[in-house]
């Protein structure tokens, strides 16, 4: 799977080379080209890219009076002054 048809392109002349020097072929009807952002069933199997999460990569400084830390099982809440608190999801951190 790939988002550029040239790559895929590329990739297969080489699984075919690869192959030849092993005297197997592939079987040109199970060829399947795809993009990550689109599932394809191969071989009953689905095939696909999960969007990834960023993840925050910066350390967390509390410096501002009044700031509240809340941890919970899946997420850290900060709260400013008693504000309406900003929930962190724990994968991310």
């Amino acid at each position: 799977m790939s988002t550029s048809d040239d790559i895929l392109t590329e990739k297969l002349q080489l699984a075919r080379q690869l192959l030849k020097n092993l005297k197997l072929a592939i079987n040109e009807n199970t060829v399947k080209f795809g993009n990550p952002s689109e599932p394809i069933k191969f071989a009953g199997i689905i095939i696909h890219s999960e969007p990834k999460e960023k993840t925050l990569r910066k350390p967390l400084y509390i410096t501002t009076p009044q700031t509240s830390l809340k941890l919970s099982s899946e997420t850290l809440q900060i709260s400013i002054k008693k504000q309406n608190p900003d929930n962190i999801p724990l994968k991310r951190i």
